[in-house]
């Protein structure tokens, strides 16, 4: 009977521990992109970034290559739009939904416009596709899936390319950086979708364009990309490893350190809090992680991508994923 209740007792002892050590983890999902190759430079593997590394997702590759899309995660639905192919940018969708199985992707209905580069936000409830870059030009239309089918709601308020779009509340849509009619990278303007109208906040201190943006601390953070280098003699566009903070309440932006390393068409954004930069371009494709440390400073970390590349779709998730490495 003793040594019934000893083993009892250890096995109690084995779960709550096994449970104890459980993270509550957020996950970036780092979808498809674009590698070095000239003949196939577009993928469609799927990798998983948590607070405890990489680890193996689940979740099956894309159905096709893709490069120069975006992504979001709409309800419990991943949703993949757009990008660049053979013909110019796309307008097909594919969709998988989280917390079933099989993990399988599927066909979602296709946008009403072609486009790469663009926006795909997700706000107070809806999906939205907005602006980014076609054949000639940019993409300017706004565009919101009824349920059905995609319909025009807004136009992006000008000539914007390359630049990075945040939901913002239940009624908003926040551009930062991007080529703009007067060639400039610096402006930071607020969609709100009810009104559909356009206000613009505090330009940016340093221009981006292929930067890469993340809600941060009750504001947005901003990273890398090509900036002008303002020379005026002979002006010409280099890699920054800048990143700035913007903070909404008093319409300010403040420097928030140096990266290790130049980046465009990469991934920003938090886990549990600490913001990380994943991969991307900086002359050549990068697997390469660093995170903003508690002192300031940005930190290489240990851990890097399965492969070097750029250009990927990026989704964060919480609550459907485990990574067995928190365990």
């Amino acid at each position: 009977m003793w040594s019934t209740l000893q083993a009892y007792a250890s096995l109690v002892v084995v779960i709550l521990v096994f449970s104890c050590s459980k993270v509550d983890a957020e996950t970036v999902l780092i979808l498809g992109g674009e590698v070095d190759s000239l003949l196939h430079p577009g993928v469609a593997s799927v990798e998983a970034f948590g607070p405890c590394g990489i680890f193996d997702s689940g979740i099956p590759d894309l159905p096709k290559p893709r490069r120069d899309f975006s992504a979001a995660l709409y309800g419990s639905d991943l949703v993949v739009c757009g990008g660049y192919g053979l013909l110019g940018a796309q307008k097909d969708c594919s969709a998988l939904t989280l917390g079933t199985l099989p993990l399988v992707w599927r066909d979602f209905p296709e946008m009403s416009h072609g486009r790469a580069l663009h926006g795909l936000v997700v706000v107070g409830g809806s999906l939205y596709a907005v602006g980014g870059s076609q054949a000639i030009g940019s993409q300017r239309a706004i565009e919101r899936f009824n349920g059905t089918g995609w319909e025009d709601v807004g136009e992006v308020n000008g000539y914007r390319q390359e630049f990075c779009a945040l939901a913002w509340g239940d009624d908003g849509i926040l551009l930062t950086g991007g080529y703009d009619d007067f060639g400039e990278e610096t402006r930071t303007e607020l969609y709100t979708i009810s009104t559909n109208s356009w206000v613009l906040l505090k330009h940016m201190d340093i221009g981006r364009g292929m930067h890469a943006c993340a809600h941060y601390k009750g504001g947005v953070a901003v990273a890398g990309g090509w900036s002008t280098d303002h020379d005026p003699t002979s002006p010409s566009e280099a890699l920054t490893k800048t990143s700035a903070w913007y903070d909404a309440v008093d319409d300010t932006w403040t420097d928030l350190g140096i990266m290790r390393n130049g980046r465009t068409k990469f991934a920003l954004e938090t886990i549990n809090g600490t913001l990380t930069a994943i991969g991307g371009w900086d002359g050549s494709y990068s697997e390469s992680i660093e995170q903003l440390g508690p002192d300031g400073g940005w930190e290489l970390s240990e851990e890097s991508l399965g492969v070097q590349k750029a250009a990927f779709g990026v989704v964060k998730v919480t609550g459907f994923l485990e990574d067995e490495n928190c365990f």
